[in-house]
């Protein structure tokens, strides 16, 4: 589980500290989606940011599912299943997850799947930070996969000195 400030997780005397910017901003709307600041007006999403600190550094890595011709539902439930080999293969859980982007060929199709196959099959919580992102036939996925995980995980200093595995 991710910690609060002032609490420790698992595997180090790891923080996270939330940083949120709102009270920056001269106004909000309503709905959250549009925010001003001086005589500029800013439309996006806010997602506040957020600072992990304590011993140990980050591993940035990404994974494709194993058979680009499976369905969306197939190909989220391989992702996973090869996430948490990896994740094992590091003495890592799913808890140590930080950041997660999973980049989306053709979202119209997988959109549902890749929202909540992850929590339905594997009973996985969200990540800290997450965002679903739709690739372009410019920018594909690596061999084709419709879902690429990339992904943001912190190491222990223990672990620290990991520079590659197989």
């Amino acid at each position: 589980m991710h910690c609060l400030p002032g609490s420790t997780s698992r595997t180090s005397d790891s923080h996270i500290t939330r940083v949120d910017l709102t009270s920056q901003f001269d106004s909000v709307s309503p709905d959250g989606s549009t925010y001003t600041v001086g005589d500029k007006q800013y439309f996006m999403p806010y997602v506040p940011g957020y600072v992990t600190s304590g011993p140990g550094e980050l591993a940035l890595f990404s994974i494709t599912a194993d058979d680009a011709g499976a369905d969306g539902a197939a190909q989220v439930r391989l992702v996973v299943a090869k996430l948490q080999r990896v994740l094992a293969a590091l003495g890592l859980t799913f808890d140590d997850v930080v950041v997660l982007w999973n980049r989306c060929a053709r979202l119209d199709e997988t959109e549902e799947d890749v929202l909540m196959k992850r929590s339905r099959d594997f009973d996985l919580p969200r990540p800290l930070a997450e965002a679903v992102l739709e690739v372009v036939e410019t920018d594909p996925n690596p061999d084709g996969a419709a879902v690429e995980y990339i992904v943001v995980a912190k190491l222990p200093r223990s672990l620290a000195e990991v520079r590659s595995f197989a």
